[in-house]
């Protein structure tokens, strides 16, 4: 027995002993605070929040009855006015078509007209080359029959 002491007397008390911590199930939450995670309503906002209901009524009947609801719910008019001009952004950018996205492969068709190009500027240069060598042996034959005749 443990003794508790005051100024007038000493009375004994008894130790209380530690109780054994018991087992408990964890509880199914969706955060610590036990409310609904963030994602799982409306957008991607909080079920229930006061964001999720100005944002289903902006998108229902616009911009002036979800300031109006904003006010409403007690939220700043500056607040749901930054709301509402985010998610006129986001309206106006999914509305606008996606570009498509250009593929680097070539059709089949360009590929065998560019093929054909291909050889026929090597035919070319087989030519020019052909014709380079006709004029040098030309140059050639001249250049003797000249000195022959020069000669004679």
């Amino acid at each position: 027995m443990a003794k508790a002491t005051t100024k007038k007397t000493t009375t004994p008390v008894k130790a209380k002993k530690a109780k054994a911590a018991k087992a408990s199930k964890p509880k199914a939450r969706n955060n610590a605070r036990g409310v609904a995670s963030k994602g799982d309503g409306y957008k991607g906002h909080r079920a229930g929040s006061r964001k999720e209901t100005v944002h289903k009524l902006f998108d229902e009947k616009g911009r002036d009855a979800a300031l109006k609801k904003a006010e409403s719910l007690g939220l700043s008019s500056r607040t749901a006015a930054a709301w509402t001009s985010r998610w006129n952004v986001l309206a106006k950018k999914a509305a606008e078509p996606k570009s498509k996205r250009v593929s680097k492969r070539l059709p089949e068709n360009v590929k065998a007209a560019m093929a054909k190009a291909k050889a026929k500027v090597a035919a070319d240069e087989a030519a020019k080359a052909t014709r380079r060598a006709a004029t040098k042996a030309n140059a050639a034959k001249s250049a003797k029959s000249e000195k022959a005749d020069k000669a004679a």
